[in-house]
């Protein structure tokens, strides 16, 4: 049997994130088996572990991944105007209906944030540096002196108004929830 080139094994590994950052997403990290995302990514079970050391691995590696996707418009737009219409498109998918329901696709925080705070020490460095590096993404975009603490008062209040909205009965409250964040998140951004 031939031996897959690096190429092939580095679009592997790839596949497996991706899979595993949407599976992780819209399942959760226990719920989600190994089975499963290998099965999504196209493969069988016996290779995992040649890309992975274990699903806690997996776990960081598709954690990094989706925090980076989700802010990387910002991030690689080239001038300040890019920059802040990318915010406010960020802003205006954040807080839709769309990423209300489906958790496979919006922000890995808000969609795993009641179980990231339970996982093991070895998972809270690459969560700590993914809620740095959105923190440092929207403080370059808005600028200004009081950039870090505006940055932190949105991301804080676009996480709590999706996980509100989550939490309301379908299409009663969730549009209002996500109205007023809109507002406030307008102001925010100023």
């Amino acid at each position: 049997m031939a031996r897959a080139t690096a190429l092939e094994k580095s679009r592997s590994h790839d596949r497996i994130v991706h899979q595993a950052s949407l599976l992780f997403r819209e399942n959760g990290i226990e719920a989600t088996g190994l089975s499963e995302i290998m099965k999504a990514a196209g493969m069988t079970h016996g290779g995992f572990y040649r890309h992975f050391k274990s699903k806690h691995a997996l776990v960081a590696a598709a954690l990094t991944y989706a925090i980076t996707a989700a802010v990387s418009d910002m991030a690689e737009a080239e001038t300040a105007a890019d920059k802040r219409a990318a915010l406010g498109r960020y802003v205006a998918l954040y807080l839709s209906p769309e990423h209300v329901q489906n958790r496979a696709q919006g922000c890995p925080l808000a969609a795993m944030q009641s179980e990231l705070a339970h996982q093991p020490p070895e998972l809270q460095k690459p969560l700590e540096d993914g809620v740095a590096h959105v923190l440092a993404v929207l403080a370059a975009v808005i600028g200004g002196p009081a950039a870090a603490p505006k940055a932190q008062a949105l991301l804080a209040h676009l996480m709590g108004a999706v996980s509100l909205a989550r939490l309301s009965p379908p299409n009663v409250e969730t549009e209002t929830f996500l109205q007023a964040a809109r507002k406030t998140a307008a102001e925010i951004i100023a």
